[in-house]
């Protein structure tokens, strides 16, 4: 298989890929070649992390709406008067 290939390189994984059919990684940098399947699992890790990193916003979001909503009631609770100490 290799005589067939023009620039056989070697992937950490131990795949032997033509350099053309490689992809610069994601994780190590574009000038590091790695082979499809590699690409594909650091792509699916990459992805992973996007939409980890989505939800944190979106929940610090959330946590900050609602701790504006919090405020804008106890606004409202101490402008009817009482204790607040409740909450």
């Amino acid at each position: 298989m290799c005589e067939e290939m023009k620039m056989p390189c070697v992937c950490d994984c131990g795949n032997v890929f033509d350099l053309h059919s490689g992809f610069g990684s994601l994780e190590y940098g574009s000038n590091v070649v790695i082979c499809l399947q590699c690409y594909a699992n650091q792509k699916a890790r990459e992805d992973l992390r996007e939409n980890i990193q989505d939800l944190q916003i979106e929940m610090d979001n959330t946590g900050k709406g609602r701790k504006r909503e919090i405020a804008k009631l106890r606004k409202e609770l101490d402008k009817l008067g009482g204790p607040l100490n409740d909450f």
